[in-house]
């Protein structure tokens, strides 16, 4: 062997031992061609952030108060010789989580993740995936479609967004009428936080390819509203109907019934409240289940490892317990966790 060759040798399995010794991975959550936060087979992430002035920098999970499975933090970053901080922090919960980042007390957005709306504000969320778990995923089977939907309503005087899953089948089989589920997010967020944080058509497809649920519309529709000139107060009102629930009763459930194939009745709508009691509080209240089924909890729910920030038991409502909705397929994927309802043609079953 030539003197090169032992010179050459032991660099070369250096290089190697390098390569494979820090075997993390994007982020699925990142934006394309970002390479950071990585996340490794034990779930530590790694964040990285280039601030060169900057003289501290933190990592925040939130909300920062509770652990929402990146743990409570804040978690110091580490600045190098060009100016680039990072940080490595234990094993995270799987699933999606919210943070951001404080530069000098001053928080701001990961320039290499997505954006999610949470707490009232686009900010950072990091996917942390789960071995071997792919229901959130999408998979090589027929797919629905999701349709953004604009409509005014005469009870807020605005226009307002909603978000229509239909099945896969829904285009093809023109006869056939749909139940409805009217999924709602948890407090601080919107609209899009079951489709961009729950992954809520993919969910639908995957259980739909599994025979664990009936084919059904999902809308999702955002859960704050107020009428024109409305006063705190008179909002706050426990003996009036809230603005959501006039708009729900008023504009939302006569135009997809109007739009779309349903099964125009109170048996086929279900409308899905989180678990954790920090939904706007018009499903606090006892005037839907007269148009709706509203269900305050479920048969199963996840393993607690897959629950993120403080579940509150939200007050209960009267029940009506005659109701054809069961739940069946698992929907979870950020900090308001529950179970997906489906509507089976056959026996009624009783929900808790």
């Amino acid at each position: 062997m030539s003197l090169l060759s032992h010179l050459l040798l032991p660099l070369l399995a250096s290089c190697v031992i390098a390569q494979t010794a820090d075997d993390s991975r994007p982020a699925p959550s990142n934006l394309r061609g970002s390479q950071y936060p990585r996340v490794y087979p034990d779930n530590r992430v790694t964040f990285r952030l280039k601030a060169p002035e900057a003289r501290n920098v933190q990592v925040q999970p939130t909300p920062g108060a509770v652990d929402n499975g990146l743990g409570k933090g804040p978690y110091d970053m580490v600045r190098d010789k060009d100016g680039v901080w990072s940080v490595t922090i234990p094993p995270a919960v799987p699933g999606l989580h919210i943070y951001h980042i404080l530069v000098d007390g001053f928080p701001v957005d990961d320039p290499g993740s997505e954006l999610y709306f949470n707490g009232n504000r686009l900010t950072s969320g990091v996917e942390v995936p789960e071995n071997g778990v792919d229901y959130y995923l999408p998979r090589d089977v027929p797919h629905g479609a999701v349709q953004e939907i604009w409509y005014h309503s005469k009870v807020t005087g605005t226009w307002r967004r909603t978000f229509v899953y239909t099945p896969p089948d829904y285009d093809r089989q023109t006869s056939t009428r749909y139940p409805v589920l009217y999924l709602q997010h948890g407090g601080s967020e919107d609209e899009t936080s079951w489709l961009r944080m729950g992954k809520a058509n993919f969910i639908m497809d995957n259980l739909l390819a599994d025979k664990k649920a009936v084919p059904m519309l999902v809308v999702m529709e955002n859960g704050y509203a107020s009428r024109a000139g409305e006063t705190r107060q008179q909002a706050a009102d426990p003996n009036q109907p809230t603005a959501f629930e006039d708009l729900m009763i008023q504009d939302l459930i006569p135009m997809i019934d109007a739009r779309y194939r349903t099964r125009p009745d109170r048996e086929s709508r279900a409308i899905r409240r989180p678990i954790d009691g920090r939904q706007p509080s018009a499903h606090h209240r006892p005037r839907l289940p007269r148009q709706v089924r509203v269900h305050r909890r479920f048969q199963r729910r996840l393993p607690r490892a897959r629950l993120s920030a403080g579940n509150l038991q939200p007050r209960r409502l009267p029940e009506a317990r005659d109701t054809q909705f069961a739940a069946q397929g698992f929907i979870c994927r950020h900090r308001h966790c529950g179970t997906l309802l489906s509507i089976p043609e056959a026996v009624p079953r009783e929900v808790e």
